[in-house]
């Protein structure tokens, strides 16, 4: 016998398109048992029989029970061991029961359709990418997407990277696509985004880098429950539509061009009629009422330490860079700015910015940046001076860096003619 839940769920999911077959596969329940749920215009109370529960070892711990596969989907055999210790003496079939009762009312409890109103909300997730669509080998390839709440306008593009870097940078490619932003933006417990996922006791705790950028922008962040990718339906379906529809058959041989034609599907697939609201996204966006950008942007920058090497060096994802001589050995701070600007600090004193390479593997010099250097140890300029602390034992300074020099005997050349004899 359906419960008022399940006979709920199955017509929710006929409505939303889904076949018998699916809903059965969903559910767990026979096709003639959905087609009858189907049949029916209203939930057969009347053949429920009330069936008398003998009570057993485990109702004391019922609540307890609940309230852990609450907060997340713990297994029978964890769930035994805490309530062994809690006092509880019965066998574990009967809790293997219960907490499959309970998990099943978790996955069949009914979800209600979420609807923002205009300029309210955008949902944002990643995706996979499988491997092959690049032909380049270079590595793993992800998928950014976000989707506008209520006019469905999507965005997506590719990376490299789901760093908290590429995050920020694809938000404001997403804004600028869109021609603005929503009041607040919906995530997944993405660690870039959310250091702490939301409870029942406490709220989530944001990751300060992305909390900054938010507030720069003025956009909320908002968190699922942990457990509830249900609740950004909009964006997890559009990460299985650009899986469907998207990437079947599609080969590049750089990102830049898998971006360009990612841009180019966004402007058709948002030119079609939605399959859920029956309006065109492209058309409905005027009514969202975005924030625009506005002349100031957030400067995104990866900030990432490095040690100069004795030729003057430094190494940044794959490529190596100039810099002055007088910064050989020293840690210096490379900044990659997001208009593929290169800027490497000292301290706070501002060293050289280069332009960031265009593929691994190049280096990036500076004409005439280390001259002197070079002048110095091939002209053999030696400087010599005498240490303050030893006047009798001279040293040689070269490139700031002083070398100490080892006394050697002077002999007549009769003495060698001598040995040689």
């Amino acid at each position: 016998m359906l419960s008022v839940g399940e006979w709920h769920m199955i017509r929710v999911m006929r409505n939303e398109g889904m076949s018998i077959s699916e809903i059965a596969r969903r559910t767990g329940r026979d096709r003639k048992t959905v087609r009858r749920a189907l049949a029916g215009a209203s939930w057969p109370a009347d053949e429920a029989k009330p069936r008398v529960r003998r009570r057993s070892t485990l109702d004391p711990f019922r609540d307890y029970l609940r309230a852990r596969l609450e907060k997340a989907p713990l297994s029978a055999v964890r769930l035994m061991a805490e309530i062994n210790a809690q006092g509880y003496r019965g066998g574990i079939s009967i809790l293997r029961a219960f907490v499959h009762e309970i998990k099943d009312a978790q996955r069949l409890r009914a979800v209600v359709r979420f609807e923002t109103i205009p300029g309210q909300q955008a949902q944002v997730d990643w995706g996979k990418v499988p491997a092959g669509v690049l032909a380049d080998g270079l590595g793993p390839v992800y998928a950014f997407v976000m989707v506008l709440g209520c006019s469905r306008m999507r965005f997506l593009c590719f990376t490299r990277s789901m760093d908290q870097y590429t995050l920020m940078r694809c938000h404001v490619a997403a804004f600028r696509y869109f021609g603005g932003y929503p009041r607040e933006l919906l995530y997944d417990n993405l660690k870039t985004v959310i250091l702490q996922p939301r409870s029942a006791e406490a709220p989530a705790i944001l990751n300060p880098r992305f909390a900054a950028f938010a507030g720069f922008y003025g956009f909320g962040v908002e968190a699922c429950a942990p457990y509830r990718p249900q609740t950004k339906g909009k964006v997890e379906r559009l990460i299985g539509f650009v899986k469907a529809d998207f990437l079947p058959g599609r080969q590049c041989v750089a990102l830049e061009e898998l971006n360009r034609q990612a841009l180019s599907w966004c402007d058709e697939v948002n030119a079609r009629v939605h399959g859920t609201t029956g309006k065109i996204p492209a058309c409905e966006l005027a009514t969202e009422g975005l924030t625009p950008l506005g002349e100031r942007q957030y400067e995104i920058c990866r900030s990432t330490p490095r040690l100069v090497s004795r030729d003057c060096l430094i190494s940044y994802q794959g490529s190596r860079y100039e810099v002055p001589y007088r910064f050989a050995g020293k840690p210096v701070l490379v900044k990659d700015a997001d208009d593929g600007r290169l800027v490497i600090y000292a301290g706070d004193e501002l060293v050289l910015v280069h332009q960031k390479a265009t593929r691994a593997g190049q280096q990036i010099r500076v004409p005439g940046l280390n001259d002197a250097l070079w002048q110095m140890v091939l002209g053999r300029r030696w400087q010599v001076r005498s240490a303050p602390t030893q006047p009798t034992r001279p040293r040689l300074v070269l490139v700031g860096r002083e070398i100490p020099l080892v006394p050697v005997e002077r002999r007549e050349l009769s003495y060698y003619e001598e040995v040689a004899g």
